[in-house]
C-alpha cells in the first residue's frame, strides 16, 4: 500500500528535516509513526498524502508515484484512495455532518451517495447527528464525523495525525479502538502519527522517528 525509498525532505530547499531510506506498509496493515514533537511525523503523513512533495526519493501509494502526478490529478487520487483524519478536524462549519461527507465525494470526483454517507455515519455511531452543524456537535461527535468523512470514499489507506492528543486515557482508548475497528473491518491500511505512548499497546508495528530524524523500524 505504501512504499518509500530514499526519502529526503527539506522546506524551501533548506536543511533536510526528514529522511527515510525505506518504509513499506502492506494492505490492511496498521502502523504507528512515533516520536517526540518536531521529529517529522506530521511531515511524513503529509508526504504520504501528497500534500507535500519529497525533495528527493520516491513515495508510492497503491502503486502510484504521487510526485509524478500533476496537482489536480494528485488531488483526485488523494480524494479517491486516501482518507485523512487531521488533529484539527476541519469540518466545514456551514455544512451539516452529512453534507461534510457528501462534499468529500464531490471533491474526489465521485458520485454523490447520500444513502452511503448516511450509512457511514451510522457505522460511526452518529447517524442521529446527520443534520447537525459542527458547532452543534460535541468534540467526540466531531471526531466521529471526521473519521466517517475519511472513510466515505472507500479509501485503501487512512492517515491519522495525533488523533488522541489532549485526551484522557479513557477517551484516547475509545478513539484508537474506533479508528482500528473502522479500518480493519474494511481492510484499510492505517498509519497513525503520534507522540502518545499509550497507543503502543494498540498497534504492534511502529516506525520510530527521533532527533536528528534518524529512523528505526520495529
Amino acid at each position: 500500500m505504501i512504499r518509500i525509498e530514499k526519502l529526503r525532505f527539506g522546506y524551501n530547499a533548506g536543511a533536510t528535516v526528514l529522511h527515510l531510506d525505506e518504509f513499506v506498509v502492506d494492505a490492511a496493515e496498521d502502523v504507528l509513526v512515533v516520536g517526540p514533537s518536531g521529529c517529522g511525523k506530521t511531515t511524513l503523513l503529509h508526504l504520504i498524502a501528497g500534500l507535500l512533495l519529497p525533495t528527493s526519493g520516491r513515495i508510492e501509494v497503491d502503486g502510484q508515484n504521487l510526485a509524478a502526478l500533476p496537482g489536480p490529478a494528485r488531488d483526485r487520487f488523494r480524494g479517491q484512495h486516501i482518507g485523512i483524519v487531521l488533529q484539527q478536524f476541519h469540518l466545514l462549519p456551514t455544512l451539516t455532518a452529512l453534507q461534510n461527507l457528501l462534499v468529500a465525494q464531490t471533491i474526489a470526483g465521485l458520485p454523490v451517495d447520500p444513502p452511503g454517507a448516511q450509512a457511514m455515519l451510522a457505522a460511526l455511531g452518529v447517524a442521529d447527528r446527520a443534520d447537525a452543524f459542527p458547532h452543534q456537535l460535541s468534540v467526540g461527535q466531531q471526531q466521529r464525523v471526521a473519521i466517517a468523512r475519511a472513510l466515505v470514499n472507500a479509501p485503501r489507506l487512512v492517515l491519522a495525525d495525533e488523533p488522541t492528543s489532549n485526551l484522557d486515557d479513557e477517551a484516547a482508548a475509545a478513539v484508537a479502538d474506533l479508528l482500528l475497528y473502522a479500518t480493519q473491518r474494511r481492510g484499510v491500511s492505517l498509519v497513525i502519527a503520534t507522540h502518545d505512548t499509550r497507543l503502543k499497546a494498540k498497534v504492534s508495528r511502529q516506525l520510530a522517528l527521533a532527533r536528528p530524524h534518524a529512523e528505526t523500524l520495529a
